[in-house]
């Protein structure tokens, strides 16, 4: 004769065979060493913003999706992401692929902003966090990369705000249209 055993809270069942096998049957998911495991506090998200245009020391508005024509890389509705949870900017990395004269020397700006009201306007964006890298001719190549600890602050954003990150190249370094390969890693905060 078998019988059930349901626990207080409905958690976790006994089942016991005639007084000499017990098994216990999870009903939580997974579990370790130290009881059920939940779902993770925190994820990492890849975002791509690869483009092509012209290399100049105008502000950049970056797309949130791979490849966007050159008209959207001004301040418009399309370079917003509103953010699903808290999180914070962990790595920005940038590689030129053409057309980047390799003897300029120049600093690129990074700047993660927030839309503080309404429209991605003039305005309305608050700066949140920004640096800069130098590049001296061929010997960095044509690549860039900002950890979190090399911004003036750190790149927090909060759940629902809406946010952009733009680039800006000290000088006008194109011969013409330039690849630009782009990704952010952001680290978010999961919370219900």
């Amino acid at each position: 004769m078998a019988s059930v055993d349901i626990n207080s809270n409905n958690t976790i069942v006994t089942v016991t065979e005639t007084g000499t096998e017990t098994v216990t049957v999870n009903t939580q998911g997974p579990r370790g060493p130290e009881g059920p495991i939940g779902p993770p506090s925190s994820v990492y998200a890849n975002f791509v913003h690869n483009h092509s245009r012209t290399a100049t020391a105008t502000e950049t508005y970056l797309p949130w999706t791979d490849t966007i024509g050159n008209s959207s890389f001004t301040l418009s509705e399309n370079n917003a992401w509103v953010a699903p949870y808290d999180c914070s900017l962990d790595t920005f990395s940038l590689v030129a692929d053409t057309n980047i004269s390799p003897s300029a020397d120049t600093t690129l700006k990074v700047i993660v902003s927030k839309i503080t009201d309404g429209q991605p306007v003039s305005g309305n964006i608050t700066p949140i966090a920004s640096s800069s890298l130098s590049w001296v001719g061929a010997n960095m190549g044509i690549s860039f990369t900002f950890s979190s600890s090399m911004f003036n602050a750190t790149p927090n954003i909060s759940k629902k705000d809406k946010i952009l990150i733009s680039y800006q190249f000290e000088d006008n370094i194109s011969n013409g249209t330039s690849r630009f390969h782009v990704s952010s890693i952001w680290k978010q905060t999961i919370t219900t």
